[in-house]
């Protein structure tokens, strides 16, 4: 197992700071469909290209982060997120070697596992989920190759190496 070195991991620490920016800023009325599942495509990404780094304990900490920034019920978000980033960890070398059209169908079915988790949860809490929860599969559908080809390019510019 290759550790990181300080500089990669300040990049991933900077990655899901960014990631959980994004999730918790609410868009406008008009475009409040538009709202993507940013901190699971960022711990998605990272399990899949530094599996040996990137524990499952880190995604439940940033479901839990994400819990707590959102005022959300604590667990809420770090149970759904951690039964996905499993799948994602258990099938990482399938995924790694699809090419990325299978990638990315493959990813958003478990985002959308991973909204239909968060949507059944909310119901046995008794809230009355919105059905708008769905729209975060089908964007990061198109969302998915653009984050993994900039990852990319951004990683090989000096930090780290796949």
């Amino acid at each position: 197992m290759r550790s990181l070195s300080f500089q990669n991991l300040v990049f991933i620490i900077f990655t899901i700071f960014i990631a959980l920016v994004l999730t918790l800023i609410t868009p406008p009325s008009f475009a409040i469909w538009f709202n993507p599942c940013w901190a699971e495509m960022i711990v998605f990404f990272w399990i899949l290209y530094l599996p040996q780094n990137f524990n499952l304990g880190i995604a439940w900490f940033v479901g839990l982060l994400i819990d707590v920034l959102s005022n959300s019920p604590l667990g809420e978000h770090a149970a759904t997120l951690i039964v996905a980033s499993a799948l994602v960890k258990k099938f990482y070398q399938r995924l790694h070697m699809f090419s990325l059209l299978q990638q990315t169908l493959a990813i958003s079915v478990i985002i959308l596992l991973h909204q239909f988790l968060f949507f059944w949860l909310q119901h046995l809490l008794k809230y009355s989920p919105a059905w708008i929860i769905w729209t975060p599969a089908i964007l990061n559908l198109f969302l998915w190759p653009s984050l993994v080809i900039t990852m990319k390019k951004i990683t090989k510019r000096g930090f780290i190496v796949f």
